[in-house]
């Protein structure tokens, strides 16, 4: 009797779906690559994955970073309005903070993964940390920025440039705005999710998992 049959007789015995008696003994499963973003082309038909140019921010803490600072770093960012998540918010705020940071601090696995947030709006952003304060927010850990800054969002995604196009949904002056990126250890983009919508926000910690056994793989494979 086959491997396959044998599962199938095993779950009808005792009730229970063969999918999932076949997850825990056929072993490893498949997962898809997770797609590179922003590609630039180079010697006509070969491309490279794009790799974001050099960057450095500020704080609302007056804390400054660099590249650096995120070697080796999976990061997740994005924006957020000033006035969330009081007023008309381009994020849901507690659900991004239960599905994303919440799994950060929780999860071992995800111990290099951290949250960089850019703020935009005419609000002071002491609201943003009395926020962070009311929640618990590690400030090192998801790290709220001021100032005009962009670069990850300024580049083709493959439906254009989402810092150049405005929000035709939400209304909001830019696309990016509600917009999610990830950038892994290499510094490439990885991921772009709707940040209004749970579903897609929920795909982020399952594309980190996914590129922590794409690098395992990686480094097996170098062996």
């Amino acid at each position: 009797m086959s491997k396959i049959k044998r599962i199938a007789l095993f779950a009808g015995m005792f009730g229970l779906p063969a999918f999932f008696i076949g997850f825990f003994l056929l072993g490893e499963q498949q997962y898809h690559q997770t797609p590179y973003f922003g590609k630039l082309t180079i010697k006509g038909n070969d491309t490279i994955p794009f790799s974001i140019k050099e960057y450095s921010f500020e704080d609302i803490d007056d804390k400054k970073y660099t590249q650096e600072d995120f070697k080796n770093k999976y990061v997740v960012f994005n924006f957020i309005n000033s006035g969330c998540p009081y007023e008309d918010c381009n994020i849901n705020f507690k659900i991004f903070k239960y599905l994303i940071y919440d799994e950060f601090e929780g999860n071992a696995g995800f111990k290099d993964a951290y949250i960089v947030t850019q703020i935009f709006g005419e609000d002071s952003i002491e609201r943003i940390k009395t926020l962070r304060s009311e929640l618990n927010i590690d400030k090192e850990r998801w790290i709220f920025v001021k100032g005009d800054y962009q670069p990850f969002f300024d580049v083709d995604l493959e439906r254009g440039n989402p810092w150049q196009k405005k929000d035709t949904i939400y209304g909001f002056d830019r696309e990016a705005r509600v917009m999610t990126i990830l950038k892994d250890k290499d510094d490439y983009l990885r991921g772009k999710y709707v940040t209004t919508i749970a579903d897609e926000v929920m795909r982020i910690t399952k594309d980190i998992s996914m590129l922590e056994k794409e690098q395992r793989d990686r480094l097996k494979s170098n062996k």
